[in-house]
């Protein structure tokens, strides 16, 4: 059975550095210097979006499985 994933960025802690933006860009995108989750983001790659997450510097990406 495969979970939907609920993708946040929060704009207050991110910084902008695009690291997944580089590595996930069918999920992320920048918007005004601060990276957002795209409308239409690719969410099956739960694994990489979670080694992404992991690899925020300021810990702004949340994953929620629903």
């Amino acid at each position: 059975m495969t979970r939907d994933l609920t993708v946040s960025v929060d704009a207050g802690l991110c910084l902008g550095s695009g690291v997944c933006v580089a590595s996930a860009p069918d999920v992320f995108h920048l918007v005004g210097g601060v990276v957002a989750v795209r409308e239409d983001a690719d969410t099956s790659d739960d694994v990489l979006i979670e080694e992404v997450a992991g690899c925020c510097p300021t810990e702004a990406i949340s994953i929620r499985r629903d």
